[in-house]
């Protein structure tokens, strides 16, 4: 049975509204952060620049952009990518790019 317009659109308003309890459920968390060692602050960053983007995702969906809200949508994923890597074991990335910060 072939998905009507109307379904198509309930699950994007289902997905979007999804999104946004999951935006809040993120910065409720940050706000409990007090700690500042270089691991926490370079996770602290990057989930900030993240939420930003997760919330420009949502705003050009809203307006219908979503090919350009794929776009950011690939940075979000990149950045995920990005502390896999940084916090690889038996690596010292994070010292590293804190260095290189300075």
């Amino acid at each position: 049975m072939p998905i009507t317009k109307t379904e198509n659109l309930e699950d994007i308003k289902k997905l979007l509204t999804f999104n946004r309890r999951l935006n809040q459920l993120v910065e409720g968390h940050l706000s409990n952060i007090n700690s500042v060692n270089g691991q926490e602050l370079l996770v602290s960053t990057l989930v900030v620049k993240t939420i930003k983007t997760h919330k420009a995702v949502l705003l050009l969906c809203d307006y219908g952009f979503g090919e350009d809200a794929g776009i950011l949508v690939r940075t979000i994923f990149e950045t995920a990518i990005n502390l896999l890597y940084i916090f690889k074991e038996k690596t010292n990335h994070v010292s590293m790019i804190l260095k290189i910060k300075k």
